[in-house]
């Protein structure tokens, strides 16, 4: 841009002084902060527990008579199966990616879509979770993240990823949950009885 109105500093007589040098300083406008950039994954796991109860009766269940007489029972075993859910947990990484030539610093919140919040650690070698961090110039950070929510509707959950740098936008990032299960105890059980040979 032309400033017509620049000119040398002015003596007491008003003429112009002489100058030897000159010097500028500006903003190069062509350096603009990028923003952050982030993906995440999710797993969801949870556990089904089998247990089996097992009953007998007995019909008749009582005999009278004399010594010599032979009477029959008939024993009846019921094994009933009861499974119950749960020990449920979301749990992945998300990756921060910054395209800028300095530093950022940042922090991150995680919430599943059923509303449950999720612990996010940044720093796995500093005990407890650490939600905050800062990526490398040109460089990625990555962190883990674990929520525990009552059941398995949530199909969702979202990272957001706040710069704390001036002038570098933060983001977000979703994935969908993936629910594998857990089968703890067995399908199915066979009955016998040794001392009557039966299995």
């Amino acid at each position: 841009n032309a400033d017509t109105l620049l000119h040398a500093p002015l003596a007491d007589n008003g003429e112009y002084r002489d100058i030897s040098h000159v010097s500028f300083c500006w903003d190069d406008a062509s350096v603009v902060p990028k923003p952050l950039t982030a993906e995440k994954r999710a797993t969801g796991t949870y556990d089904r527990t089998i247990t089996w109860n097992l009953t007998k009766t007995v019909d008749p269940a009582s005999h009278m008579g004399v010594a010599g007489d032979s009477f029959n029972s008939l024993w009846t075993v019921t094994a009933t199966k009861d499974e119950q859910l749960g020990n449920y947990k979301v749990t992945g990484t998300i990756t921060i990616d910054n395209p800028n030539g300095f530093p950022v610093d940042f922090s991150v919140t995680d919430e599943l879509d059923d509303g449950t919040l999720a612990g996010v650690d940044c720093a796995s070698a500093t005990a407890d979770n650490q939600d905050s961090g800062t990526v490398a110039a040109n460089d990625s950070a990555t962190c883990s993240y674990s929520a525990s929510p009552p059941n398995k509707n949530a199909t969702s959950n979202e990272a957001l990823v706040t710069s704390k740098t001036d002038g570098v936008d933060g983001t977000s990032a979703q994935a969908d949950i993936t629910w594998n299960e857990n089968v703890k105890g067995d399908e199915e059980v066979k009955l016998d009885d040794p001392r009557l040979n039966i299995s």
